[in-house]
């Protein structure tokens, strides 16, 4: 029985090694002073090392996380220099956002903007821009409360969007009118966010709207961004979204109010 402790003190030591080698070698990836050029080096060596980074399911998370940071920062492939330049996408943004009479929000307020380094950062033809940015309109759900009755209006929910994507389990019914109906009807691409909730880990999440759930409204604690998605993929956002610099900042300056994180 001492050979067998000394052997799991080991087994454990060996672990917490493994893990702090995981962390730093894929923290340096997505260090903010790693630079584009820098990259290279520190994947090469992850992807040398990767079958003794990821022995341990719960190793498989952070790997995912690390990839899916570097793809929203345009890391992942080499960039297309015929393609539109963001800035260009954001004029026609700006026209349609204008044109449309029914926007419901304002615009955030208070924001540090965007310092030097951080732009220098992006890749060529790439903005750094605040979601109201990219957004035609964006407005809250209703309040109305819902139930079991199929025959009124289906309205999704937290539950129906909390995994990250859209789901019809244990949809619930609104009586809603007409003009509130046409208002709150959901299209194909629309981005569908939690703006509160009881849970850290759930506010700030997000669910593309796939084509099967156009029409249906949605409920209150959620918030709908609807923008040009020919020139905005809305997939993209929702990675984007789900990305740790943007989880950091939803997370970190959060006020709590009456239970509920906004």
């Amino acid at each position: 029985m001492a050979l067998c402790d000394r052997l799991e003190e080991v087994h454990k030591a060996r672990e917490e090694t493994r893990d702090k080698l995981t962390a730093a070698s894929l923290a340096r990836l997505t260090a903010p002073e790693t630079t584009a050029e820098d990259v290279p080096a520190p994947a090469a060596f992850a992807l040398e090392a990767l079958p003794a980074l990821t022995t341990r399911p719960d190793q498989i998370k952070p790997l995912r996380q690390t990839i899916l940071n570097l793809a929203v920062r345009g890391r992942l492939v080499e960039q297309d220099p015929a393609d539109e330049p963001a800035s260009a996408s954001l004029v026609s943004l700006a026209e349609a956002r204008e044109a449309d009479a029914s926007r419901k929000f304002k615009r955030a307020r208070g924001l540090p903007r965007v310092s030097d380094a951080e732009a220098s950062e992006l890749p060529t033809g790439w903005e750094s821009v605040r979601l109201s940015d990219i957004a035609i309109s964006m407005r809250y759900g209703t309040s109305t409360k819902c139930g079991a009755d199929a025959s009124l209006v289906p309205v999704l929910r937290i539950p129906n969007v909390s995994s990250g994507y859209v789901t019809s389990d244990d949809m619930k019914f609104g009586p809603l009118s007409e003009r509130e109906h046409e208002d709150l009807a959901l299209a194909s691409g629309d981005l569908l966010m939690i703006h509160s909730n009881g849970s850290l880990g759930i506010v700030g999440r997000s669910a593309v709207v796939p084509t099967e759930a156009n029409g249906m409204a949605f409920a209150g604690y959620l918030v709908r961004l609807r923008t040009a998605i020919e020139h905005v993929n809305t997939t993209y956002v929702w990675m984007a979204m789900n990305s740790q610099p943007i989880r950091d900042q939803i997370e970190k300056p959060i006020r709590s109010a009456v239970g509920l994180k906004m």
